[in-house]
């Protein structure tokens, strides 16, 4: 308890000490949950195991010659053993006022009832014209009027086996009773507005449609009239449906007709079927006139035509063809066959060879070339355009060879098999694992650096420091549960103790003058503590020496001047 109570007046003393260095707006918590502050405390402590040590005095004399202000709160002692007027104490008016004990709460309600009361004189209420509110959770669940009157402001529905019912006696007594479960759930209380206890339904055929006639005494009439002719629905006789059935005809086949329509076939007003030609836009009948069909049409045999066969668009031929006359080919054509064209010949589109040209003799150099107004004609190449130009760069063989540039790979080098006829010079961007170029955009390098002058991160003036950063900075952290050596590589350690006593050892200071490192406890309670050692000496202490953090979320700050370590803040 004592080791606790010296605790509590530590934090309590720096937190005034810390107090007094912030601005008159700034806030201080102390102990468990850091992180969450009242936004009306100043000052707040809080602690499953510790408690704010107040002053404990003897006699005020002393304090009142610093003449205290009003709201200050000591412990007084009185100076004997038990002492009377022993107490937390508040100065109030200029003088010390003793708060509360036991005696002065034994007339207030207490969470486990009071005893001793006298119902004529004690109660739970309002003594002035106010309603009485009980509620749960802050949401009102009774409410007592200024009246009198009892409000049940949230009242759950009840299951369907829940049949007892609260009445209300002749003197005001609230009574429970059993109602049958019929009352809730299997009662009807009226049919089509009727209330008379016992109905009737009666199967009549009056009116002009279906109908539900109820005479208010009890009696429905459902009206279900039979179809003669007048009325609006009905139903018909055996009769009726006799003379429907031997009405029906057969559908007979009628005319050819050469008039096209959308559905291909028609009634005529006989009621004969009759078959329309088909056309572009409408389905229907192939006949012996002139017709324009759409959609592709497949023929399985042969196709003769008698007279002109006149093809506008896309022309295959999968045999011999021999045309003796001009050909005009309007529209792509594909011969997979062999194909003598003996006159004028007009390609007007694509022409397609399947079967393969058969290979030249190397001394055969003419060619075709297509004029500016579509003739073909022959031409002759010298030799060199064969073979005696280059044949390849970097085993591209062109004919067009293409030269560029680009970043992949991790080293400066030519690139001539990702795509053909393309060779491009790789010069990477600088990174960790790449030798490059430095860009303006993000990188990350390998191996040590050093900087002669100084260096501005963040800016593009001249630094007025050997470093200046102009924006945030990113310091190395991780939380460590087990006994741990701090190396170059680390700035922050978060220390959970929970498994027990955690040990942190800073490295030897010989080399490192300068380096800075922050040690925080975050969990693990009072009774696991952090002890922080180092073979040289931690601000001023003996050399070896162990630097104890006991509360959570308690931290220090350790710089060394390259011989021993020093607390810079905590």
């Amino acid at each position: 308890m004592n080791r606790s109570l010296r605790i509590a007046a530590k934090l309590l003393f720096a937190g005034v000490l810390a107090l007094g260095a912030l601005t008159s707006k700034a806030q201080l918590k102390v102990g468990d949950n850091p992180t969450n502050i009242q936004r009306s405390a100043v000052l707040e402590l809080e602690s499953q195991r510790q408690g704010l040590l107040l002053p404990r005095l003897q006699d005020t004399t002393a304090i009142n010659a610093l003449s205290p202000l009003d709201g200050m709160i000591i412990y007084f002692s009185d100076g004997v053993t038990p002492g009377p007027n022993r107490g937390l104490y508040v100065r109030k008016f200029g003088h010390w006022e003793k708060m509360a004990d036991a005696s002065v709460a034994a007339g207030n309600w207490t969470l486990s009832g009071n005893a001793g009361t006298n119902p004529a004189t004690n109660y739970i209420g309002t003594s002035d014209n106010q309603a009485l509110s009980i509620r749960t959770n802050a949401t009102e669940a009774i409410s007592v009027t200024a009246a009198g009157n009892v409000q049940l402001k949230t009242v759950a529905a009840g299951a369907a086996t829940d049949v007892e019912v609260l009445v209300i006696g002749a003197g005001g007594s609230v009574m429970r009773r059993t109602m049958p479960s019929a009352a809730f759930t299997n009662v009807i209380s009226s049919i089509n507005g009727d209330l008379t206890p016992a109905q009737t339904l009666e199967v009549d055929s009056a009116g002009m449609d279906f109908n539900i006639v109820h005479n208010g005494t009890g009696e429905h009439r459902f009206n279900i009239p039979t179809q003669d002719g007048t009325k609006t629905r009905g139903l018909l006789t055996m009769a009726d449906w006799n003379r429907i059935n031997a009405a029906q005809k057969a559908i007979v086949i009628g005319t050819f007709s050469i008039t096209p329509v959308t559905t291909g076939l028609t009634l005529d007003a006989a009621g004969n079927l009759v078959l329309h030609a088909a056309d572009a836009t409408n389905p229907g009948a192939v006949s012996t006139a002139a017709q324009t069909f759409a959609g592709a049409k497949t023929f399985q045999n042969d196709l003769t035509a008698s007279a002109n066969l006149n093809v506008t668009g896309n022309t295959v031929l999968g045999g011999t063809a021999t045309v003796n006359g001009a050909t005009t080919l309007n529209g792509p054509a594909a011969l997979n066959g062999a194909t003598t064209l003996a006159g004028a010949t007009t390609l007007s589109n694509t022409l397609t060879a399947t079967n393969p040209f058969p290979a030249a003799a190397a001394t055969e150099n003419n060619v075709l070339i297509r004029a500016a107004s579509g003739v073909i004609s022959q031409k002759t190449l010298n030799d060199a355009a064969f073979n005696g130009a280059v044949q390849s760069i970097n085993g591209q063989t062109g004919p067009a060879v293409h030269f560029k540039n680009g970043t992949a790979g991790t080293d400066v080098a030519f690139d001539s098999t990702s795509t053909a006829n393309i060779i491009t010079l790789n010069v990477p961007d600088a990174a960790v694992a790449a030798r490059g170029v430095v860009t303006t955009g993000t990188q990350a390098f390998a191996g040590a650096k050093e900087y002669r002058d100084s260096v501005m991160i963040g800016g593009i003036v001249k630094p007025n420091s050997t470093l200046q950063v102009n924006g945030s900075v990113s310091m190395a952290i991780r939380t460590v549960t087990t006994n741990t050596t701090i190396t170059e590589a680390d700035n922050t350690i978060l220390v959970n103790t929970t498994g027990g006593v955690v040990t942190i050892t800073l490295p030897a200071a010989g080399t490192i003058a300068g380096r800075i490192y922050t040690i925080k406890k975050i969990a693990g309670g009072l009774d696991n503590e952090v002890n922080i050692t180092s073979a040289a000496q931690i601000e001023g202490g003996a050399a070896g020496g162990t630097y104890k953090i006991y509360n959570d979320w308690t931290f220090v700050t350790l710089q060394t001047d390259g011989t021993n370590w020093y607390i810079i803040k905590k």
